[in-house]
């Protein structure tokens, strides 16, 4: 059976070959899954700290494709992975299957990696996306995939007033933009069809998603694009991005100056386009109290994201929108911090929403009393979770799993559900789902960066991606598909769902006056795919959505 398959090594054999407008390419065949591969094909150029630029160069004869560029330069995974970083790494990744012809006209799905924009890479193993075709291929609906590189952390996202002025503000979400016109251009060649061209992401992925359709007050993107797919990363909520101007911001670009020897120069951005590299990174990552991330710059993100949604400033595109009911877990361990006291808990939402009025912060306190389900909801709220958490290590207290439950529905779950709102608002197709299965359970697993299993932030990743179970990455970031066989399964109906999607069939209940999700749920002993009505804690993310501005806006 399939779920007992390992994950593959690229064996490669034979060849295949396309013309793109600047030249052909010269990429490999994989036997095991009879899939044309092209890796490393750069679609733009990327000057530090300015604008991508479209590749102009031609060639006679064929440039090599059968293996992954450099990735951009990045945190965490970046180097653990010991993978190639570069500032020359606009890259991208295709695999089709053998046998396309130029005359298919195949859907094509393009994977943006998350990583909070600091980390990603598109030859990241998680990231392999043959099994996604293979089961597509078995579906009898065969399809495209690619994924992308883009520059990330203060190489990808500066900020600060010399760089709003000069216009090379959210240079990441640029580099995705050229990515998206070079499939328009280039995609046929394939076999793939430019008019059916589906984004999909998770986190800040998923973020990036959201950007691309509210791109440049939402104008464009059904050029580029004919639907999208967020997972738990939405247009509106409490991680939306902040102004290209904001204070924090300059302290920081202040102090990449100084580090480089630039305080001096007039032009301050021109000095760091021309210091050496090794001043400017590693040592952005020190100085980012505010993450460089996407930012409101009146340009490419024209007005804050909750603006845009409200009034409609996007592109209007079917989407899938989902999130994993165990959000908060991920949130209550980044902050690792001991909550004992309902006085704690109070100090600790402070803090994430200092705007936030004192008589909105008391409300979320008796809007979530304890007692109530919190996260891991396949839980017990009585059940000995501290004990639990102290064999790996992590920081708990008698108010941790309830400032999860409250953090989770503000961060993730508010957020996707007012997403499906504004989209029905609209009258565009929604699709809705929640991934309640967990991967690892009790014994608890500490996973780096994600906390301690269940299904928290990033728990459906090896499942959408359909790898084999058991497999994940040395690192140890994000929890396999549990190898048992009706989790495989929960992990080829996602697949399924997102191919599906891609090729406008959608078999789920869409999202309107009804409110419903689809539910991908599993036990060791049983799959329960199933479709419930979006009504869980009500009450708490109404008063969340009610109260959007002040939270979102809010949060440093």
């Amino acid at each position: 059976m399939r779920f007992k398959r390992t994950l593959i090594i690229l064996f490669l054999s034979g060849d295949a070959a396309s013309t793109t407008i600047n030249g052909t390419y010269q990429g490999r065949h994989l036997l095991e899954f009879n899939q044309d591969l092209f890796l490393g094909i750069p679609f733009a150029d990327a000057p530090r700290l300015d604008n991508p630029v479209s590749l102009n160069t031609t060639w006679v004869g064929t440039r090599d494709a059968s293996e992954y560029g450099p990735t951009c330069y990045g945190f965490g995974s970046n180097p653990l992975l010991n993978l190639t970083q570069s500032e020359d790494c606009l890259s991208l990744n295709l695999i089709r299957p053998s046998g396309t012809t130029n005359h298919d006209k195949l859907p094509v799905l393009v994977w943006f990696y998350g990583g909070g924009y600091r980390q990603g890479a598109s030859a990241d193993p998680m990231w392999n996306l043959s099994y996604v075709n293979e089961i597509a291929v078995e579906n009898k609906q065969p399809l495209i995939t690619i994924s992308i590189n883009y520059r990330l952390s203060f190489l990808g996202f500066p900020a600060g007033r010399q760089v709003a002025n000069a216009g090379v503000t959210n240079l990441g979400l640029k580099d995705q933009r050229k990515a998206l016109e070079w499939i328009q251009e280039n995609i046929a060649a394939f076999g793939g069809d430019k008019d059916r061209v589906t984004i999909w992401s998770e986190s800040a992925g998923g973020f990036s998603v959201a950007y691309q359709l509210m791109a440049f007050g939402g104008n464009g993107g059904i050029d580029l694009f004919r639907a999208g797919i967020m997972v738990s990363g939405f247009p509106v909520g409490s991680a939306a991005s902040v102004y290209a101007s904001d204070s924090q911001y300059q302290v920081q670009y202040n102090a990449i100056v100084n580090n480089t020897g630039c305080t001096g120069s007039l032009d301050t951005l021109d000095c760091l386009r021309k210091a050496p590299l090794s001043s400017i990174y590693p040592f952005e990552d020190s100085v980012s109290k505010s993450s460089w991330s996407p930012v409101t710059d009146g340009d490419f993100i024209r007005t804050a994201p909750l603006f845009s949604m409200e009034k409609g400033n996007f592109a209007r595109v079917p989407v899938i929108i989902g999130s994993n009911s165990d959000e908060g877990l991920f949130v209550a361990s980044l902050i690792n911090q001991t909550i004992d006291t309902p006085e704690m808990l109070r100090v600790f939402l402070g803090a994430l929403f200092p705007g936030a009025y004192n008589s909105t912060l008391d409300s979320l306190l008796t809007l979530y009393p304890d007692g109530d389900p919190v996260p891991p909801y396949s839980l017990s709220p009585s059940y000995p979770w501290c004990e639990a958490m102290s064999t790996i290590h992590l920081a708990c207290g008698s108010q941790w799993r309830r400032f999860a439950a409250i953090s989770g529905d503000l961060f993730v779950h508010a957020s996707q559900r007012y997403t499906a709102q504004l989209f029905v608002q609209y009258g565009l197709p929604v699709y809705s789902f929640r991934f309640d299965t967990d991967p690892t359970g009790i014994p608890l697993v500490k996973w780096i960066g994600l906390g301690p299993g269940f299904a928290t932030h990033g728990a459906e990743l090896a499942y959408e991606m359909g790898l084999p179970p058991g497999f994940t990455t040395p690192l140890h970031l994000y929890p396999p598909v549990k190898n048992v066989s009706t989790h495989a399964e929960t992990s080829r109906e996602m697949v399924s769902k997102w191919v599906a999607f891609a090729y406008s069939e959608v078999n789920w209940p869409q999202y309107d006056q009804d409110a419903e999700n689809l539910v991908f749920n599993a036990t060791d002993k049983a799959l329960n795919v199933h479709v419930e009505e979006d009504t869980f804690r009500a009450e708490q993310i109404a008063f969340m959505i009610k109260h959007s501005l002040e939270l979102d806006y809010a949060a440093p």
